[in-house]
């Protein structure tokens, strides 16, 4: 019988998967669409049943001898948690284990070595592995209340300053204000249609436009400013007192890493792998593989 390890990596605006066959070492990746758990559940479900069949089919493998470690954003949500847990059990899966995407990207930047992983993309958050094995998360609260430098906060924060100058009566909107309101609408009916519709990755999907007009636009300036204070004040809260590398990892690592300081910069290393790498990981320790403990709490 083969021995297969699925680990998925489901987040705000992808999800990603990765098969392993522990027998003989080959494995196959599949990507589908959304697969957060604050999101719309039964699309969610979809999104990651999609993945994983599309492995299972491409390995040749059954539901009944893969092992499934999917970390995913937005696990506090315990309901959405348990429907996907009953979804993956319908499919045949015997045990999923269903985990937090930072934890997934924790093990797959340092391949289960002491490190610091601050994950930038949809939302932000902030993992630890210490030196004696013990992991603690930092932030991951969600846009409502947290989510700081993140594409979502980012894009977010972009509206409410523009929407600031829109109320004005001698509001004039310049080429970055323009470009904010092409999307969102240029009047008060259509800018209220868009907001009561907005998820999180709609407004992460205005970051880039905030990004690139930094040159032009104070507005953009000042949020970036704020984005990099509030990604230096994450790294120094991890950091606490220990002294361990950083790893930036997601889609806004690169707009951020060259802007914060250089002390911070040197301590920052690249990722060894990423969140599917982690859950693929931390199922060969639950298979007590290599003779490790198993991490999985």
């Amino acid at each position: 019988m083969n021995q297969c390890i699925l680990g998925i990596d489901a987040g705000a605006t992808k999800t990603l998967g990765l098969l392993k066959c522990l027998n003989t070492g080959q494995s196959w990746s599949a990507v589908s669409g959304p697969g957060s758990l604050s999101s719309d559940i039964s699309t969610t479900c979809q999104n990651i049943g999609k993945v994983a069949k599309e492995l299972l089919s491409l390995g040749n493998c059954s539901a009944a001898e893969t092992l499934l470690v999917c970390g995913a954003a937005g696990t506090t949500n315990i309901e959405s948690k348990n429907s996907l847990k009953k979804a993956l059990q319908e499919m045949h899966f015997v045990k999923p284990i269903i985990t937090t995407d930072a934890q997934t990207s924790l093990y797959g930047a340092g391949n289960g070595a002491p490190i610091i992983v601050i994950a930038l993309g949809t939302g932000s958050v902030a993992m630890r592995l210490d030196t004696s094995g013990c992991e603690k998360q930092f932030g991951g609260w969600g846009l409502a209340v947290g989510d700081q430098a993140s594409g979502a906060y980012i894009g977010r924060a972009a509206i409410t300053s523009i929407l600031l100058e829109y109320d004005k009566d001698d509001f004039v909107a310049d080429r970055f204000m323009t470009e904010m309101f092409t999307i969102i609408g240029d009047n008060k009916q259509k800018i209220s249609s868009w907001l009561t519709n907005a998820t999180t990755t709609k407004f992460a999907e205005l970051a880039p436009i905030v990004f690139s007009s930094t040159s032009r636009s104070k507005i953009a300036r000042d949020i970036m400013k704020k984005a990099v204070t509030d990604v230096e004040s994450l790294i120094v809260s991890a950091q606490g007192d220990n002294r361990l590398p950083v790893c930036l990892i997601g889609g806004l690592a690169q707009t951020i890493y060259p802007l914060l300081s250089a002390d911070l910069r040197s301590r920052i290393i690249p990722a060894k792998g990423n969140a599917v790498n982690g859950a693929i990981y931390l199922g060969e320790q639950f298979l007590n593989l290599n003779n490790k403990t198993n991490r999985l709490l």
